[in-house]
Formats: C-alpha cells, sequence, structure tokens
C-alpha cells in the first residue's frame, strides 16, 4: 500500500520508501529474539549479530532521513528541495547501511568479541529535538518519538529475556516478553504509516483529488495529520449535523406554510361558491317574480 499512495502528499512527505525500511528492520528485530531459543551454536550467534546489525540500521538510519527530510520540509515548506530527493538521500542510506553491516561482518569473523554504537542514537535525538522544535505546534510528529522509545524498549527486552531464570515459568515469562515486543513494534509500525495508510483508504473519494496537489505549496500541512483529521471531521460532522436540522425545519415549516395556504384557499373558494350559489337563487327567485306578474 504505500508503494500504491506513494505519490500522494500525506505518503511522500514522509518518504514510503523509508518507511518501508524501518518496516523491515522491525520484522528483523522480531525475528532476531529466535536466538535465545535452543540449539545454540557459534554459526548462530554470528548470523544472529549481523542481523541484529542489519535491523537496527534499517530501522535507525532511515529514521534520521525521515526526521532530516521533515526537518527540511519545515524549513522550505516545500517537497522540491535537491536535499530531499529521495534517490539521493537512498543512496546516503543505503551506503550507510552497507558500511555498518560490513563492519559487523568483518569484527564477527575475525574477533572474539564487537561493538556496540551509540552513534546512532546521539544522531536521532538531535534530529528529534530538532524536529519536535519547528512542529510542536502541530502536535503530529510524536511518532519520531514512539519509534524512538520502541527500538530502546526492544533493547530493553533484549536484556529482560537473558536475565530470566531457566525455571518453570520460563515459557510463560518468554511468551509474555514476545508479545509485548510486538504490540510495541506494532504500535510503531501503525503510528508511522499504518494511521495514514487507513486514512487514505477510508477516505479515498475525498482525498483523490488531494493526490494531484502541487508539490510546491506549503508542504508542512501533510505533516500533521491525526490531530488535524480528528479536527477536521469533528467540524464536518457537526456542520452536517446543523444542515440535516435546518433542512428539515425549513422543510417542516415550508409544508405547514403550505397545508394552511391550501385550506385559505379551500376555504375563500366554498365561500365564493355559496355566494354564487346565493346570487343564482336570487336571480331564479326574481326572475319568477316576474313572469308571475306578467301573468297576472
Amino acid at each position: 500500500m504505500t508503494i500504491k499512495l506513494k505519490n500522494h502528499p500525506y505518503m511522500k512527505v514522509i518518504s514510503p520508501i523509508f518507511c518501508n525500511f524501518i518496516v523491515l528492520g522491525c520484522i528483523l528485530n522480531l525475528i532476531k529474539v529466535l536466538k535465545f531459543i535452543p540449539p545454540y551454536s557459534l554459526l548462530k550467534i554470528k548470523l544472529f549479530l549481523i542481523i541484529d546489525t542489519l535491523g537496527t540500521n534499517l530501522i535507525y538510519i532511515p529514521m534520521f532521513a525521515v526526521a532530516y527530510r521533515i526537518y527540511r520540509i519545515y524549513k522550505t515548506k516545500t517537497l522540491i528541495v535537491y536535499t530531499l530527493n529521495n534517490k539521493r538521500l537512498f543512496i546516503i542510506v543505503f551506503s550507510v547501511i552497507f558500511l555498518a553491516v560490513l563492519y559487523r561482518i568483518i569484527i564477527v569473523f575475525t574477533c572474539r568479541f564487537y561493538y556496540e554504537s551509540i552513534g546512532s542514537f546521539i544522531a536521532l535525538i538531535f534530529m528529534i529535538v530538532a524536529t519536535g522544535s519547528y512542529s510542536k505546534k502541530f502536535g503530529d510528529i510524536c511518532y519520531t518519538f514512539v519509534i524512538f522509545s520502541t527500538n530502546i524498549s526492544d533493547y530493553i527486552v533484549g536484556r529482560l529475556i537473558t536475565r530470566l531464570d531457566g525455571g518453570d515459568n520460563y515459557p510463560l515469562f518468554f511468551f509474555i516478553t514476545i508479545i509485548f515486543s510486538c504490540l510495541l513494534h506494532f504500535i510503531c509500525v501503525y503510528t508511522l504509516v499504518g494511521s495514514r495508510i487507513l486514512l487514505l483508504m477510508r477516505g479515498s473519494r475525498n482525498y483523490s483529488n488531494s493526490s494531484t496537489t502541487n508539490d510546491s505549496s506549503d508542504a508542512t500541512q501533510y505533516i500533521a495529520l491525526r490531530s488535524r483529521t480528528k479536527g477536521m471531521n469533528i467540524l464536518n460532522n457537526i456542520s452536517s449535523k446543523n444542515e440535516r436540522v435546518h433542512t428539515q425545519s425549513y422543510g417542516g415549516s415550508s409544508t405547514i406554510y403550505s397545508n394552511n395556504n391550501k385550506n385559505e384557499i379551500d376555504t375563500t373558494n366554498s365561500h365564493k361558491a355559496s355566494i354564487s350559489n346565493n346570487n343564482n337563487n336570487e336571480v331564479d327567485t326574481s326572475n319568477s317574480y316576474k313572469l308571475s306578474i306578467s301573468n297576472s
């Protein structure tokens, strides 16, 4: 659906290709929990370390690009900017992910230890703060904070599983932890792109014309989504209800008025008919009186 709706302004502003990378990273984060399940082997550990690196970078680096894209949109108020070109950002993001995974592969197969980098966390925090300072009046860039907190929670889940006691309740605790991780990632994906897709699917007729919106217009109006559409839906519902009430009231009054007019017309016609009948009777009486006089 992100590919199908990629040209819509509500989707274009968050770059669907990077959203797909983030979704893929969330899936890999869910898969890497399988490393805690036996059988255990050295090759399995190395493989999951590479998967862990790939999943983490598929989330944070594209998220960094999305945050930078939103930051630039707030600065330029348009989508037509050389630094916002998806191809250019895609090459940069792909190169960084490739170098990070290549570095991890070299470390895994040449050393007995591996490094945990925190540079991506620092860079992401910087861009989130910079974006939030420009977008706080819109109140709908919270998905960046949600994704950041979700991945921090994923880190905590991994550490929690390693510290669970291997007792009789270990399978139950492990299952609850996995369900918690799945729920957080579902909220992450829905907040990022799912809510926008659902909105466009529900109001495809209302938003079909907006897909042809000129990119040179103010693009910041397409960043805030949930709060803006919620308010617009409330206003539309209130206005539609008021219109129905006014229509019904005016329709009822016009019907009553027309019925009263009909009654008045009928009364007038009956009165006229009675007057004409009386006149005819008077004429007939006078004529008969004249005839009787003439005969006499």
